[in-house]
């Protein structure tokens, strides 16, 4: 608005942009405050896994057997995903058990795997040119360069949109 309000006479303009531009918010940042420092590093890995759900700790855990080096990231605290929160019964290696004790069983076997590595609460965020994976892991940028990328990040399913999808009995 300044623009069509101000440009006569000339002289206005420098009295008032200061004015304007303090009242917008814009300043000076303070020397004093200490901005949040990033560590960087590097890793190389064979296969990286995004997502410690079922189907991402199954696929570490074949690529693992393979002799590759697999590194597992999961933006949350716990391996297991949606198996975590549930408590029907699925048939797994041979009997019937709670979703939430096959998690428990997948945690322990990724676990025990030598040439798997896990990192939880790290968030994974592109895909670049020549393998590279930026992984955000607490105050660590992690450079991941790896030759094989999976991702198996939840599954969010939504119904098709057509004429009349909403009526009793449509799925």
């Amino acid at each position: 608005f300044y623009y069509k309000a101000m440009y006569k006479p000339k002289w206005l303009w420098k009295v008032a942009e200061p004015i304007i531009r303090a009242l917008a918010g814009l300043g000076r940042v303070s020397e004093e405050s200490s901005p949040l420092v990033y560590r960087h590093r590097a890793e190389y890995t064979d296969v990286m896994i995004v997502g410690g759900g079922p189907a991402g700790v199954t696929a570490a855990i074949h690529a693992a057997a393979t002799g590759a080096s697999v590194l597992l990231v999961e933006r949350e605290p716990w391996l297991g995903g949606h198996l975590r929160f549930e408590t029907r019964s699925y048939e797994y290696e041979g009997s019937a058990c709670p979703a939430h004790e096959i998690a428990r069983r997948m945690d322990s076997s990724i676990a025990s795997v030598p040439n798997a590595t896990i990192l939880t609460g790290a968030t994974a965020f592109g895909s670049y040119e020549g393998g590279l994976v930026p992984v955000l892991h607490g105050h660590a940028l992690i450079h991941v360069r790896t030759k094989s990328l999976v991702v198996a990040t939840r599954a969010y399913q939504y119904p098709p949109v057509f004429r009349n999808n909403e009526l009793p009995g449509v799925m």
